[in-house]
């Protein structure tokens, strides 16, 4: 069966790839060669029209016209036809162009030899099933508390294992046609951390119920996880350096400015985990190795998650033998650059979706008081000042600075081409940008402490008001992030390529971009503009424009994925058109965007249901 390389990488390139290989075939010998060529010449010098030898394009030739049996014209109203799903060795290339397509290979992981194919799917579908469909669940129940968690890591773990598993037996029942490629190793560390997590996870589930079985001993365990339950939330309640407060607390007595330890949730433990605190040694293992466990297991929660998006990506690359020689660089170049969009984009969307809340993420006040241990550095590092912006910015500059020699990769030691000087331009207004947007941050804290105050004064007394150290009003107007994206979007819509099809689909995705900052724009008007709703200000907001932003950012960072040359020159090979990416790249994403908003929803309905305080 044999599946287009296309088909394959355009629905499934989701995130970050590495080291990956076009497959080679052997070139022609010469006397086959030069009958090639004759054939291309001799068919030039017959054509009465031009000829159009573009990537995509077609031909029509005078001289051959649709005739019925008779001899007489069909009457047809284009005689030009369309190129759709047209090949293009069906159409009239130059020699060099018809010795290059005639000797691409369209091998793959899904049509070379092999006596166990149904491993490798056996193997896509756990691992794309269990880190697409099960896994965010377990995040969920993590995030909320819930005693659920640990028993649904395990079935994660074990479809994890069964995955890496397969792919190795598949990967034994074929020639080496992909020598040294990354994946195999990116398996064999999903399988041994897949282990790693499930067993942390084990000691961390036991330490929790430890700690509540036994009162206070182990209660010290929930003040260490509010600042490390995971990289994108924090719990609601006291911190070492800063305490939080909502609109609810306000009605409270003196106690308002610090939330009890009470709302606090603990790392969840389940009955899975309890049967091995039967065994002594696991029980001492337990109480002198909880706390590590359990800061590891907020850590690795997230890292692996990450991960998945990473050996997505790959996976796909290797499947379909993409990027081999330099050709590495320009398909890194497009799967990473592409992949911070598309995650960016879920964070829109999540954000949107009430994440982050904690933080100030989800368009939201934030109050902070002092804390304990509060000092000018603490309180620089505090909940409500980092913004949003203030995290892109950060990100932008860093891009950027990175991005100076990356641009280089592909031709070290030698000069530099117009084409790198022309891409590091833009690494150039990332530093730029990112820089100004820190800096600008920096310039708006007191703008954003005195909007915020400004509206707490209208709901609470002025003691409440004189507590508060820091605050955020849920945005900070920063264009810079909007510039920086703005502006690479316009520019590579701009970039002419090696082909019209490849222009064509940068155009695509750097018009997404500019969508998606146009719409930004908007959510920053109506925040500057629209009243405040004094009834709900630290709770999350949700301005309608963001879901077009995430719309936007999705889908241009999953085209920018699909522009690197390895997967245009494959849709040209089998004659795809730009439409037909763009076509179902907007398709997958609004798929993506429902899947996502259905795993929130899952988490509000378990929040409600058990009353847990998410930390996100």
């Amino acid at each position: 069966m044999r599946i287009s390389r296309t088909l394959v990488a355009v629905p499934l390139v989701m995130g970050l790839a590495t080291s990956v290989s076009v497959g080679d075939s052997q070139l022609q010998d010469n006397a086959h060669l030069g009958r090639q060529l004759s054939v291309s010449d001799k068919r030039a010098m017959d054509m009465d029209g031009p000829v159009v030898t573009e990537h995509g394009g077609h031909h029509h030739d005078s001289s051959e016209h649709a005739e019925d049996e008779n001899g007489n014209l069909i009457p047809k109203a284009h005689s030009g036809g369309h190129h759709h799903g047209m090949p293009i060795l069906e159409m009239d290339l130059t020699p060099e162009e018809r010795l290059y397509w005639t000797n691409y290979s369209t091998v793959t992981y899904f049509n070379t030899p092999s006596l166990s194919r149904n491993s490798l799917y056996l193997h896509i579908v756990s691992y794309v099933g269990t880190f697409l469909f099960l896994y965010p669940f377990v995040l969920v129940l993590w995030n909320v508390g819930h005693s659920w968690y640990f028993p649904l890591l395990t079935v994660h773990s074990a479809l994890a294992l069964v995955s890496a598993i397969s792919f190795f037996v598949f990967e034994s029942s074929i020639d080496d046609i992909f020598p040294k490629n990354a994946f195999s190793t990116m398996t064999t560390i999903l399988f041994i951390g897949t282990i790693c997590h499930w067993a942390l996870a084990l000691i961390a589930s036991a330490y929790s119920y430890l700690s509540l079985s036994s009162g206070n001993e182990y209660s010290e365990l929930d003040e260490d996880r509010d600042s490390i339950d995971s990289p994108s939330s924090t719990l609601r309640g006291s911190t070492s350096s800063s305490d939080i407060f909502e609109l609810d607390d306000l009605s409270r007595d003196d106690s308002h400015m610090e939330t009890s330890n009470d709302a606090m949730r603990t790392i969840p433990s389940s009955r899975l985990s309890q049967v091995f605190l039967s065994n002594s040694s696991f029980k001492a293992l337990t109480q002198k190795c909880g706390r590590t466990a359990s800061t590891l297991t907020s850590i690795v929660n997230w890292a692996a998650f990450a991960y998945f998006f990473v050996y997505l990506g790959t996976g796909v690359a290797t499947y379909s033998l993409y990027g081999q020689g330099k050709g590495m660089f320009n398909l890194l170049a497009h799967f990473i650059k592409g992949g911070v969009f598309f995650v960016l984009g879920l964070v829109t969307l999540a954000r949107y979706c009430g994440a982050f809340r904690q933080k100030g993420w989800a368009w939201n006040h934030v109050f902070v008081t002092a804390g304990r241990q509060s000092s000018a550095l603490s309180r620089w590092f505090s909940v409500g000042t980092w913004t949003m912006e203030m995290v892109e910015s950060a990100l932008i500059l860093f891009y950027g600075s990175t991005n100076i020699f990356l641009e280089h990769l592909s031709n070290p030691g030698g000069e530099w081409s117009a084409k790198d000087l022309q891409h590091v331009s833009i690494a150039f207004i990332f530093i730029g940008c990112g820089l100004c947007g820190v800096l600008l941050e920096r310039k708006l804290a007191d703008w954003r402490l005195q909007r915020a105050v400004e509206t707490l004064r209208q709901v609470a007394d002025e003691k409440m008001v004189s507590a508060v150290q820091n605050a955020n009003p849920g945005f900070s107007p920063n264009p810079f992030p909007l510039v920086t994206i703005f502006w690479m979007g316009y520019l590579m819509s701009q970039h002419d390529q090696e082909s019209q099809l490849a222009t064509d689909i940068h155009k695509q995705w750097g018009n997404m971009f500019v969508y998606a900052c146009a719409f930004r724009i908007i959510t920053y008007l109506f925040f500057l503009l629209a009243p405040v709703n004094k009834n709900s200000i630290t709770k999350p907001q949700m301005p309608m424009s963001e879901l077009v932003v995430a719309f936007g950012l999705i889908a241009g960072g999953l085209i920018f994925m699909e522009s690197c040359s390895p997967i245009v020159h494959s849709m040209e090979y089998y004659g795809y058109t730009p439409m037909f990416s763009l076509n179902l790249t907007l398709g997958v994403v609004t798929l993506i965007m429902a899947w996502e908003m259905t795993i929130f929803t899952f988490k509000d309905h378990v929040m409600k249901r058990g009353r847990f305080t998410s930390s996100a």
